[in-house]
């Protein structure tokens, strides 16, 4: 798509400060002005292809170039390939070509303006001042109205952290002082994190915390069931849970439906306890803070039992290792919704796969090849139990 690259040149010229300016075959260096956009506010998008944050906003942000043409400049800005990158936007724009000039290749900007987490924004006057760094919620026609009218920008910073650090905490303190203890739990999307959870390790390699960000309740409350029920050598699927609370929809990801402050991060460190204290902790931690409470108790489940229907195949084998592998793979199975647990007697090696299935009586032909079959029953079993408080 021509219109495309000849927009990547323009982009790697119009810079406001000396830089070299990469391109696949050479690399140049220019110090032309901000002028060349014409444009009170320019907006670097630090992207990715594999980033759908980052995909999904590109829509807004086109929207935007067209409404503030002349005022605005966006600038995608991503450090993969040309050969990959160009191709992916070609596909994506082959209805409609981009308003928006595009940097491939970077290892300038990305120092210049360094970030741990995308997408990331950059906001820069005319003169190349840096105004703010922010996520896509702030990028906004009221924000960049203002900004345009006033200067200045009252929004949310994106500071981004590392998380597999004690997070929020003065870092000169921690270098005089021993940490013993302490846990954090606030609500809201945080810009500067990622989702997900991160793990705390001494240099020894114990773990002496961890970190959940930007998850819903209902998401970190599983995520500790999950490591309470290892501990028991048992493994936690949804299809343990017991949602007892009147509206469900905000304790859980949901793509369309989740707002900002669904949203949580709770932080957790101590040095002087097992992992098992650990989560029993965090789990108090957020009965004590959150509107909910939540148990792990034995209820009496429907459930599906692996159980041996003749010889066991050779691929199977006895194993102690902790969680079944196979039960992992059955329940991964959409048509599969009653817990799955295994009284064969044995464990699957990690060499053994399923094949795809689209009902449980194909599945039920695969199993007995290998001497198994599933059997509807019910059992205690150890269950997450989510109230309203």
């Amino acid at each position: 798509m021509k219109k495309i690259t000849m927009l990547i040149v323009m982009a790697t010229l119009c810079i406001f400060f000396k830089v070299s300016a990469q391109s696949r075959n050479h690399q140049t260096t220019t110090s032309a002005s901000l002028a060349s956009y014409k444009a009170k506010l320019v907006i670097l998008d630090f992207w990715a292809t594999s980033c759908s944050a980052c995909i999904q906003a590109f829509p807004k942000l086109e929207l935007l170039q067209k409404e503030f043409a002349g005022q605005v400049q966006f600038v995608k800005i991503t450090s993969e390939k040309k050969e990959k990158a160009i191709p992916f936007l070609e596909k994506m724009y082959k209805d409609l070509p981009s308003l928006i000039p595009v940097i491939t290749d970077d290892t300038i900007y990305r120092k210049k303006y360094p970030h741990i987490y995308i997408p990331h924004y950059v906001w820069l006057n005319e003169n190349g001042d840096l105004l703010a760094t922010t996520n896509a919620h702030e990028v906004t026609k009221e924000h960049i109205e203002g900004m345009l009218t006033t200067g200045n920008l009252s929004l949310d910073q994106k500071v981004d952290l590392v998380p597999n650090k004690p997070l929020f905490l003065d870092t000169i303190l921690l270098k005089n002082h021993d940490l013993n203890h302490y846990s954090l739990l606030f609500k809201g999307t945080y810009a500067g994190l990622g989702s997900g959870s991160n793990i705390l390790r001494n240099k020894e390699g114990k773990q002496t915390g961890f970190t959940l960000s930007n998850t819903p309740l209902g998401d970190m409350y599983s995520f500790i069931a999950s490591k309470l029920f290892s501990f028991d050598n048992d493994l936690f699927t949804s299809k343990k849970r017991i949602i007892l609370v009147k509206d469900p929809l905000p304790l859980f990801y949901q793509k369309q439906l989740s707002s900002p402050s669904d949203y949580f991060t709770y932080i957790t460190y101590n040095s002087n306890i097992s992992d098992k204290v650990l989560y029993h902790n965090a789990l108090e931690d957020l009965n004590r803070y959150s509107d909910y409470s939540a148990t792990i108790e034995k209820r009496l489940l429907k459930c599906l039992i692996l159980t041996a229907s003749a010889k066991i195949d050779p691929e199977i084998q006895e194993t102690k290792s902790g969680a079944d592998i196979l039960l992992v793979r059955l329940d991964a199975f959409p048509f599969i919704d009653l817990p799955v647990i295994n009284e064969s007697g044995y464990s699957v090696k990690y060499t053994f796969r399923l094949k795809k299935h689209k009902d449980i009586a194909s599945l039920q032909e695969e199993l007995k090849t290998y001497g198994l079959m599933l059997i509807e029953g019910e059992r205690e079993l150890h269950t997450l139990v989510i109230r309203d408080k």
